[in-house]
């Protein structure tokens, strides 16, 4: 896998700044996964172009378990 320029995850940071759904967009103009544009926000965040992420309220529930 080729390294991005950090010009590629300022784009993205500017596309899903201030947005909830975001993902299943990009991922179908750019022809991938949504685990993959989840990775480029991820490495957004890492490199300073997004704030972090805001802690979920509710927990994400977990098939078997109560």
């Amino acid at each position: 896998m080729r390294a991005l320029p950090d010009n590629f995850y300022r784009e993205i940071a500017d596309r899903v700044r201030g947005k909830s759904d975001f993902r299943a967009e990009i991922a179908a103009e750019r022809g991938v996964s949504v685990v993959t544009v989840s990775n480029w926000v991820r490495k957004a965040r890492e490199r300073g172009f997004l704030e972090p992420a805001r802690e979920r309220r509710t927990p994400i529930a977990v098939e078997g378990e109560p």
